[in-house]
């Protein structure tokens, strides 16, 4: 398959987790990273097309934040290795610069 993304995607020495932040129910955790999208590794499928609303949680402040909150859409998913644990690809929506900005801190703080 083509690749069709702008950006390389940042595999994280960290996996932030990833909460609904309706429920407050855990969505998974952050497997990569970009300022447009992400993947996720969770214990239920995601169906592609379902928006998620996100709040990621930082171990330590990152420009003087703990967390952020991002909408972000489910491209695909896929098992992995695991029978247990799907993959899912997302694109955040809309991300505004400040956001940006704190995602690319973010990944400068975590990326290995």
């Amino acid at each position: 398959m083509a690749e069709k993304r702008k950006f390389t995607r940042i595999h994280l020495i960290h996996y932030l987790r990833l909460f609904d932040r309706k429920s407050g129910d855990l969505i998974g955790n952050l497997v990569d990273l970009t300022a447009e999208g992400l993947q996720l590794i969770c214990e239920k499928p995601i169906a592609p097309g379902t928006l998620l609303e996100i709040r990621m949680e930082f171990p330590e402040q990152v420009d003087g934040e703990h967390e952020i909150q991002l909408n972000a859409v489910a491209v695909w998913c896929d098992h992995q290795l695991d029978p247990d644990l799907f993959s899912v690809g997302c694109k955040l929506i809309p991300v505004t610069p400040g956001k940006v900005t704190l995602i690319r801190d973010l990944i400068k703080n975590y990326e290995d």
